[in-house]
């Protein structure tokens, strides 16, 4: 739902967050989200629905923030990914793209996140703010790739979620988290499609785009002993204000929401210094027709039935692994799994959105320093390649292709 009416002033509102520093993903591990949010859940691969490790978790489960009290958390990601595409030598066909290889150009981007948490006085709730953003999507070829100029999209997205979370027993906590969106997309290069879509003014090198939308993500904790818990959460999909400047490139006349997406982790500490804990996580990317439907559906571009990305849902399986060796450090390590959403027969236009990755691979470690606490998480998620014929080219072959690195610094203080 939109917060603001035109798209001036959704601009404006978006201004103040997006100075913050959010400066553009690549596309992340699950699609285009981030595989967690918090240094230490990025170090055990995102698996922490069901072990609080800082007030950060609450963006995953809200019902964990009743285990900090008052404290703050923050941190800042530096992601770099390599994206690249081969293309076959042409035979005939409507539409054969140049053969080679291209590689996107920009490979590093910040990622910041920063959450305040609170007990309220009658010592069972708790309440805080987060702010964080996600990993989003982001291709720069220096070359024109589809004919026309230096093609590319950009997408940035930031959640505020002020959270509430309270204890309805005492091995029971439930939670509800707030979340106001804004997004920023940007896309060039995409002249030559003007034939196919519904409104070409639209389309294309129009600059900077901002959408918002209030929603909501639900969580619950329970342990049912002291060594064994298990955690929830679910998101519904946020409807966002539509992308104006791009009704004719994105299915809906710019639409472009936020997926449904919903989790279930179980966590299991066999001592006080050993914790292990999987999470199982869905997003359903078929609920956003500008992301799920076929490139070759059968409306123009920004029509209902117009072609989109092609995704399919993804479903990821996370492991992760905490060790406290002493009383100054904790060391962390995980790794998840999930099929990557595109199909072969959807390489085409995800030239443009190539998140193909599956695999990825984390560790890190938190240092007691001072009064408070440094935390560190690394992930690394090998090539992963997609290959599929070029629709408007049936005798060319397209070959999806990324990999990835993250690195994160994190700081944390109770107060």
């Amino acid at each position: 739902m939109s917060i603001f009416g035109s798209s001036e002033e959704r601009r404006v509102s978006a201004a103040g967050v997006l100075a913050l520093g959010l400066s553009g993903a690549a596309m992340a591990t699950e699609g285009y989200f981030t595989h967690a949010w918090g240094t230490r859940a990025k170090g055990m691969g995102g698996a922490a629905l069901a072990y609080p490790l800082d007030s950060m978790s609450g963006a995953m489960n809200p019902s964990l923030i009743t285990h900090f009290g008052r404290r703050f958390d923050g941190g800042l990601a530096i992601f770099m990914p390599s994206r690249w595409f081969d293309a076959s030598v042409p035979g005939s066909g409507m539409f054969p793209l140049a053969p080679g290889k291209f590689e996107s150009d920009k490979g590093a981007f910040l990622v910041p996140h920063f959450s305040f948490n609170w007990d309220l006085k009658d010592k069972k709730s708790s309440f805080a703010l987060l702010v964080y953003g996600n990993g989003g999507m982001n291709t720069d070829y220096s070359e024109p790739i589809f004919g026309a100029s230096e093609a590319g999209v950009n997408l940035e997205q930031m959640f505020i979620s002020p959270t509430i979370a309270t204890h309805v027993g005492p091995t029971t906590s439930v939670g509800l988290g707030l979340i106001y969106c804004i997004q920023k997309f940007e896309a060039k290069g995409l002249a030559n499609f003007a034939p196919m879509s519904s409104n070409p003014g639209s389309l294309t090198n129009n600059g900077n785009d901002t959408s918002t939308g209030i929603g909501f993500k639900l969580g619950a904790h329970h342990h049912f002993s002291d060594k064994f818990a298990v955690g929830v959460n679910y998101a519904p999909k946020i409807n966002m204000s539509k992308f104006d400047k791009y009704s004719g490139l994105f299915a809906g006349q710019g639409d472009f929401d936020i997926p449904e997406s919903f989790a279930v982790g179980f966590a299991y500490t066999p001592s006080e210094k050993e914790a292990y804990a999987l999470d199982v996580r869905q997003v359903r990317y078929s609920g956003v027709k500008s992301v799920s439907n076929k490139f070759a559906s059968p409306g123009p571009l920004g029509a209902d039935n117009g072609p989109g990305f092609g995704w399919r849902d993804m479903t990821v399986i996370k492991l992760g692994y905490e060790n406290k060796m002493d009383d100054l450090w904790t060391w962390r390590v995980g790794a998840s799994y999930g099929r990557q959403p595109i199909e072969g027969s959807e390489v085409f236009f995800n030239i443009l959105a190539p998140g193909v990755q599956e695999w990825e691979f984390t560790g890190g470690f938190t240092r007691k320093v001072g009064k408070g606490e440094l935390s560190f998480a690394a992930m690394y998620s090998p090539a992963k390649r997609v290959t599929g014929i070029n629709p408007m080219a049936p005798t060319q072959n397209l070959t999806l292709n990324m990999r990835q690195w993250e690195f994160e610094l994190g700081y944390s203080i109770k107060f």
